[in-house]
């Protein structure tokens, strides 16, 4: 069954749909644990006070959606990294107008070094996306292996606004839980999640 897009612009709909999903076990029940006064962009929500000039953002994936990383670049004239190796993002952005301070790099980022096999994504109907690829034929979580690359790092980020793919087959909700769990263990604590419960903003906040 499809949801009409009327249903979609409701404002109930979306914390009705997070809560059904909660209590029939498909997402996990997260909640803000500090409060900052936030701004929002596109489908994100971030802490302006933390951004500045001097401030470089570490964006991992493209598309055909850049309008969040324009809008930090445009409002705090920080730089921004982005990274999506698949064809299709590299030509797109080839034919956009784009700041200086927005850095392309046709890189996938990973958990290891290597070459990596990337396959289109296909939807539930079975129709292969153009703009959507993966690293494997029904996998993706690369996420969870970054995040635990941050324990490495001589410096972490001050913000991580984080897409979990626990939805996905072969991961399953409890990896994103124990990603949580290792991020509170290095001082991060989550300042707003999305509607759909799957974007999660952290900020590190030792004090």
């Amino acid at each position: 069954m499809r949801t009409s897009g009327w249903m979609k612009r409701q404002p109930w709909f979306w914390p009705i749909k997070l809560f059904l999903k909660r209590i029939s076990g498909k997402e996990l029940w997260l909640r803000p644990e500090v409060k900052y006064d936030v701004l929002q962009s596109d489908s994100w929500k971030y802490i302006p006070s933390l951004l500045n000039e001097q401030s470089i953002v570490y964006s991992l994936g493209v598309g055909d959606l850049i309008d969040f990383d324009l809008d930090l670049i445009n409002d705090y004239g920080l730089t921004v990294h982005a990274f999506d190796p698949t064809p299709f993002a590299e030509e797109w952005v080839k034919e956009q107008t784009l700041p200086e301070k927005f850095v392309f790099h046709p890189w996938a980022a990973a958990g290891e070094d290597g070459s990596l096999r990337l396959y289109r994504r296909v939807n539930t109907r079975g129709k292969a996306s153009k703009v959507m690829w993966t690293a494997g034929s029904d996998a993706e979580g690369a996420e969870y292996l970054i995040l635990d690359g941050l324990r490495e790092g001589d410096s972490l980020p001050k913000q991580l606004l984080v897409e979990y793919h626990h939805r996905f087959p072969g991961i399953g909700k409890q990896r994103t839980a124990e990603s949580i769990s290792k991020l509170r263990q290095l001082g991060y604590r989550i300042f707003a999640i999305s509607e759909t419960g799957r974007e999660v903003c952290f900020v590190l906040d030792k004090d």
